[in-house]
């Protein structure tokens, strides 16, 4: 009885050390496949570098530039002191993808412009013509680089704009001063939770206001609207 009592707590043991010969034999095949494939570990770059920019994109509220660019020096020390195949690895992708946070952010401050707070109606908005677009039920949509809004503060006026007009003019050409009154309001954001962003398609084109144009003055004593 005493030698079958006591080949329980031997065999447990023996168990265990089974398994971790297992997980040891597992780890080495997993390194060995890693090391044969080195010469692609490139490829996938790009993919950790895209998803350190859905990681951005992803947050729940605007990092600070500090708290989406540090991360790079930390991932790059772990990358330098990296030894052996897998940490290599891991280190490398860990700091692609804060590469990916870091130039994120730095787009979307690269390209910080005003945007409209509120709807601002009957405003005169003076401009150059970037982009003419036909609608489909009638008149154009203009992209309009904004010089002069007014009475908005010059600090305050969004960089470029874009109007509805009821009708067309073959007059307008891309690179023409234009001046006309309008109705902006805010780029509107998704309608439902996961639809389509516009405003954050607005914010990277420094587009800070939609709307639509009551009048179009092409040139001194005509009116068009």
């Amino acid at each position: 009885m005493a030698q079958v009592s006591g080949a329980g707590p031997r065999s447990g043991l023996g168990g265990a050390a089974a398994g971790g010969s297992l997980r040891g034999v597992i780890l080495d095949a997993l390194v060995r496949r890693l090391e044969a494939e080195q010469e692609r570990w490139f490829l996938w770059l790009p993919v950790a570098f895209g998803a350190g920019i859905a990681l951005y994109f992803a947050l729940s509220a605007e990092p600070r530039l500090p708290a989406a660019t540090l991360p790079v020096a930390a991932a790059l020390a772990l990358r330098l002191v990296a030894r052996g195949t897998l940490a290599t690895l891991l280190t490398t992708v860990l700091l692609t993808a804060m590469l990916g946070v870091a130039a994120a952010k730095l787009r979307t401050e690269a390209v910080r412009a005003p945007v409209l707070e509120r709807q601002i109606g009957q405003v005169e908005v003076r401009g150059f013509l970037e982009l003419i677009e036909p609608r489909a039920t009638g008149g154009q949509r203009l992209t309009i680089r904004v010089s002069r809004i007014a009475p908005l503060p010059a600090e305050a006026q969004p960089y470029r704009v874009r109007v509805r007009t009821m009708l067309e003019s073959a007059d307008l050409q891309p690179g023409g001063a234009v001046r006309l009154r309008a109705t902006l309001s805010p780029p509107p954001g998704p309608s439902l939770p996961g639809d389509y962003d516009f405003a954050r398609a607005a914010w990277f084109q420094s587009l800070g206001g939609v709307g639509y144009a009551h009048a179009y003055f092409p040139s001194a004593g005509s009116v068009w609207s």
